[in-house]
């Protein structure tokens, strides 16, 4: 038996639901417009933005890879999504509420997979070749690089 199976990162999926609005409970929103972990850094509402374009980014190549055969999984600019999408003047836990759904959207749709369709895969322009797996692996680690840099714009 493998550590790297569907139930495993799924449930990291929902840790990772569960921990983000107490992570950001005492956050205000001014801080979460302007603090930052740098001076070119993405402050709070920012980071929860990049955390809902990707969760949809994640999801869109996961359906790809298992609806299609070898699909190219273009690279995404994180830095334009987020200024585009002008999360920086945005509530963060309207932003944060959105990625709730659509987390909870795609577990959904992962639980629903067969066991065939997760070593399908896909061509990452940056990466090569991943699996679903992998895409459902990367969103697990994924989320807990920008729990971290929360965390370091919050002084934690």
């Amino acid at each position: 038996m493998t550590m790297l199976r569907p139930d495993r990162f799924i449930t990291a999926m929902r840790h990772s639901a569960a921990i983000l609005p107490p992570l950001l409970k005492d956050v205000t929103l001014e801080q979460a417009q302007t603090l930052t972990d740098g001076p070119d850094g993405w402050c709070i509402a920012e980071i929860v933005g990049h955390l809902l374009d990707f969760e949809e980014i994640f999801m869109e190549r996961a359906m790809r890879m298992a609806a299609e055969d070898h699909p190219l999984l273009v690279n995404c600019d994180q830095n334009a999504l987020v200024i585009e999408h002008g999360y920086k003047t945005q509530d963060f836990r309207e932003i944060m509420a959105l990625w709730q759904g659509k987390r909870a959207e795609f577990i959904a749709w992962l639980e629903a997979r067969s066991e065939a369709e997760w070593p399908r895969t896909g061509v990452h322009s940056t990466w090569g070749t991943i699996t679903v797996l992998e895409q459902a692996m990367q969103i697990s680690t994924h989320d807990l690089n920008h729990f971290d840099q929360m965390m370091k714009v919050l002084g934690g």
